[in-house]
């Protein structure tokens, strides 16, 4: 089994450096789909070819959103204005999951946010989800709501000179041009190859040589999924383009 592990990382990471050799850049769209040809052992000079560039796009970015949804790989920022009275606050569209927060006092008259610092409000992944009552971190609390609802929730109620700056975990940006760049940390390029050749092998509906590889994968990057009580679905066929 070991052998097996190692032999797959070899070969990913042969891939990884034919779809993009400058060591330390991002992959494209045009190297991942290369990569998950490579993988699926399409002849890149064939045509008709079994899988399109257009169809292979959209189960790659498919599989970035996937892979950043369930291993919580992305982390980007966001900076709000708050508003007086005003508790509850959007997320982008791109929120899964909250990480930490900062809130500054902008009443010294500068727009520089990283001025007059109240303090870093860490929200911890065992309390997300908890109600506001149940946290107490410094002068403020920051609740996130959850993804369906999309918002965090500040209490007690915010000044209006305030700003808050929100780390959170979000989905991988879509890729639409060619030259456009990952932005899953490169450790988790391999498994987006990986779902994406699933994905393309699920439509196919014929039986899914990528799917185990993947979830083991996974597991060695994201420790958490390896609990007994994580429940890893076994394929997972997104909507057809």
């Amino acid at each position: 089994m070991n052998g097996q592990k190692t032999t797959r990382r070899f070969v990913l990471a042969v891939i990884l450096a034919l779809a993009f050799p400058w060591a330390g850049q991002a992959v494209t769209l045009s190297g991942l789909r290369y990569g998950v040809m490579t993988m699926m052992d399409q002849d890149t000079t064939l045509y008709p070819r079994r899988w399109t560039n257009a169809e292979l796009n959209f189960w790659i970015n498919q599989a970035v959103s996937f892979v950043s949804d369930v291993a919580l790989c992305v982390e980007k920022e966001t900076t709000l204005v708050l508003v007086a009275s005003q508790t509850d606050y959007a997320m982008p569209s791109d929120f899964i999951k909250a990480k930490g927060a900062m809130i500054w006092d902008t009443t010294s008259g500068s727009t520089d946010l990283d001025r007059t610092a109240i303090g870093l409000l860490i929200v911890e992944e065992k309390d997300l989800g908890k109600q506001a009552g149940d946290r107490k971190y410094g002068p403020y609390q920051v609740v996130d709501l959850g993804r369906s609802l999309r918002k965090i929730r500040l209490a007690p109620t915010p000044m209006a000179d305030f700003a808050v700056k929100v780390s959170y975990w979000g989905v991988g940006r879509n890729l639409t041009a060619d030259t456009n760049t990952c932005d899953v940390p490169r450790s988790f390029e391999g498994v987006v190859m990986l779902k994406a050749a699933s994905f393309c092998w699920q439509k196919l509906r014929q039986s899914d040589p990528y799917i185990q590889a993947f979830w083991i994968d996974m597991q060695n990057l994201v420790p958490r999924l390896q609990s007994p009580s994580q429940t890893q679905p076994q394929s997972q066929t997104p909507v057809t383009p």
